[in-house]
């Protein structure tokens, strides 16, 4: 498990809003924002959603098979 400041792509994160799981698709440090592809949405669609840092619990990291 991870501090969202340390988010990587591919990580799962879980977010505060909900308890939603999106995985991280890009991570902008700077302007402290974690872009990110998810499902579950209220209309059944994934879509994309860029949360700020302090929007999510944190970040868990699969390991993906190569």
């Amino acid at each position: 498990w991870h501090s969202p400041r340390k988010a990587q792509k591919g990580d799962a994160l879980v977010t505060r809003s909900g308890g939603h799981v999106v995985f991280v698709t890009k991570v902008d440090r700077r302007r402290g924002l974690i872009h990110t592809i998810g499902g579950n949405t209220s209309n059944g669609s994934v879509r994309r959603v860029t949360y700020r840092m302090d929007q999510v619990h944190g970040a868990a990291r699969p390991r993906y098979r190569r």
